[in-house]
C-alpha cells in the first residue's frame, strides 16, 4: 500500500491467468513456424522428386516405350544433283553435308558419288547425312609427242592414260616415215583421262611412194611392164585357165588408189589361155 493507503500493483507480480495465457501464446507463435519450415523443405523436396522423375522419363521411359518410332530409313541419294538429294534427306528431317569432292569416270560432276550413313541405315531424326560429290572425269594434258617414232608415241600417251584409238598416216616433206606429226586432240589439250587418242604418222615424202592404179583387165605382159616402170616389183602369185586369147589380170594387191613405196612389191592374180 502507497503512503496514503491504497493498493500498489507491482509489475512482476501479475495475475496467474495472465501468465498463462502469455506462455501459451509464445508456444503458438514457435509452432506456427516450425510448421512453415517444415512445408519449405517438403516442398523443396518434392520439386527435386518430380525434375528426377522428368529426366527418367524424359531420356528412358519414353524412349523405351517409343522403341525405334523415332528412326526412318536413310534414302539412297547416290547419282542425285545436291539440290536432289538435299530436298530428298529435308522431307525426312534429315540434313545433307558435303564431305569432299572426288573425281569420277561413271558419275557426271555435280552428282552424289556415296553417302554417309548408307542407303536404307536407320537412323534418329535430325541426322546428317554425309556426301561425296562428283567433280567428273579427272582431266589431263595431252603431252607432246611431236618427232617421236610412232611406238614411243603411243607409249608415252598410254602411260599419261590416254587410249590410242586410231593412227593416221600422211606424206610429209620435213619428217621421216613413221615419225608423229601431231595428234588428235592436239598436243596440250586437256580432255578427261582414258579419253582415246588419234596419232598423225608421217609416211616420209612423197616422191618415195607410187600412186597404185587400176591393173585390172590390163594384160599380164602390160600389167608387169607398167609396175617395173613404177619402180615396182611385180610377182605373180596365182593363175587360172580360161577361154581367153591371151593372159589377163583378174586381181592386184594393193588395189588402186593406194600409195606404196617404191620396190615395193605389187601382186597380180591372172587368167591364161587354155
Amino acid at each position: 500500500m502507497d503512503e496514503h493507503g491504497k493498493k500498489v500493483n507491482i509489475g512482476f507480480f501479475k495475475k496467474p491467468g495472465a501468465a498463462v495465457k502469455d506462455s501459451a501464446d509464445s508456444i503458438k507463435k514457435l509452432n506456427v513456424f516450425e510448421q512453415g519450415h517444415r512445408y519449405g523443405l517438403a516442398l523443396i523436396m518434392l520439386a527435386l522428386i518430380s525434375v528426377v522423375l522428368g529426366v527418367i522419363i524424359a531420356y528412358i521411359v519414353m524412349p523405351m516405350m517409343m522403341g525405334k518410332s523415332n528412326e526412318l530409313s536413310v534414302p539412297d541419294i547416290t547419282g542425285l544433283t545436291i539440290k536432289k538429294a538435299r530436298t530428298e534427306l529435308e522431307v525426312r528431317g534429315l540434313d545433307l553435308r558435303i564431305a569432299g569432292e572426288e573425281y569420277s569416270e561413271k558419275i557426271s560432276s555435280g552428282l552424289v558419288i556415296s553417302q554417309n550413313p548408307l542407303p536404307f541405315t536407320n537412323i534418329k531424326f535430325y541426322k546428317v547425312v554425309e556426301v561425296i560429290v562428283s567433280l567428273g572425269s579427272e582431266k589431263i594434258q595431252i603431252p607432246k609427242v611431236y618427232g617421236l617414232h610412232i611406238s614411243n608415241a603411243i607409249d608415252a600417251l598410254t602411260r599419261a592414260g590416254f587410249t590410242v584409238n586410231d593412227t593416221n598416216f600422211d606424206f610429209c616433206e620435213d619428217l621421216d616415215e613413221n615419225i608423229v606429226m601431231g595428234t588428235e586432240p592436239p598436243f596440250n589439250s586437256f580432255i578427261p583421262k582414258g579419253s582415246t587418242v588419234t596419232v598423225n604418222v608421217s609416211r616420209g615424202k612423197k616422191n618415195n611412194y607410187v600412186f597404185v592404179g587400176k591393173y585390172v583387165n590390163m594384160s599380164a605382159d602390160s600389167a608387169v611392164s607398167l609396175a617395173k616402170s613404177l619402180k615396182l616389183v611385180p610377182f605373180i602369185y596365182d593363175s587360172v585357165k580360161a577361154s581367153i586369147l591371151r593372159s589377163a589380170v583378174i586381181a592386184q594387191y594393193p588395189d588402186s588408189g593406194e600409195y606404196v613405196k617404191k620396190q615395193d612389191t605389187i601382186k597380180f592374180k591372172i587368167q591364161v589361155p587354155e
